[in-house]
């Protein structure tokens, strides 16, 4: 997991770890260059309940001897972060001149969920929840001859292929909703707001009456009337609906 992460950190794919258990790596776990330089990084991982800076020094002492010569050396460790430890670190580097430093568990898991794909990866038993942005919307009371009911609209993500130009339409007494794109046909809402298809009929003429997305949600806190065309009567004539 460290290698994975620290392939990203420092863009390089060919961060490799380091030697198999039995084979001397001078404090090492995982090595390669940082970035394109020709600068050598290792990283020694500690999965320890509490790591001292003795611990620390004994591991960097070690690394010192790694060949070739290293520009920068962490460890990463599950343990808290600790004073003492990031003061040691700075010792170390202030002494021996090798770049030390302690990426604590905090830090490292910070790391590792700006990248999607390895959360899934090495935490696939876990529910993983992303917060994709805001999803700016309006609260609208709609009264309809005699029915009355409340529905809340929201426009998705613009960025998001699937749902690029979407509303989400939610009747908050009955407790539906249905995706919903101006200009889609009637039936999208129907059984989703009001009480009946006339309901649905109205509320979708009324939605596609807007020019585009912006329109509806810039309107601001206000009373809007709206009334069917006589076209609109027709096709719901046509279709047995009863409209008001």
């Amino acid at each position: 997991m460290v290698c994975a992460v620290y392939k990203r950190v420092w863009k390089n794919d060919d961060l490799q770890e380091f030697g198999t258990i039995g084979q001397r790596q001078h404090g090492v776990d995982v090595f390669g260059h940082i970035e394109e330089t020709r600068a050598l990084g290792g990283l020694q991982c500690k999965c320890v309940e509490k790591f001292k800076p003795s611990e620390l020094e004994l591991e960097y002492r070690d690394a010192l001897n790694f060949e070739p010569k290293l520009a920068k050396y962490l460890v990463v460790t599950t343990t808290k972060k600790d004073t003492a430890l990031q003061l040691k670190s700075a010792e170390l580097t202030m002494t021996y001149g090798l770049r030390c430093a302690v990426v604590f568990w905090e830090d490292f898991a910070t790391q590792l969920s700006r990248h999607r794909d390895l959360l899934k990866t090495f935490y696939s038993d876990f529910m993983l929840f992303e917060v994709e942005g805001d999803a700016p919307g309006k609260y609208i009371s709609v009264e309809i001859g005699w029915s009355h009911f409340e529905i809340v609209i929201s426009e998705l993500r613009t960025q998001d292929d699937h749902y690029s130009g979407s509303l989400l339409v939610s009747d908050l007494q009955n407790a539906r909703c249905s995706t919903f794109r101006l200009g889609d046909h009637w039936s999208r809402l129907e059984g989703v707001v009001g009480v009946g298809r006339a309901d649905s009929f109205a509320i979708t003429k009324w939605l596609n009456s807007f020019k585009n997305v912006q329109q509806l949600l810039n309107v601001g806190r206000t009373q809007l009337a709206y009334e069917l065309s006589q076209e609109d009567r027709d096709e719901a004539e046509d279709l047995g609906i009863a409209v008001r």
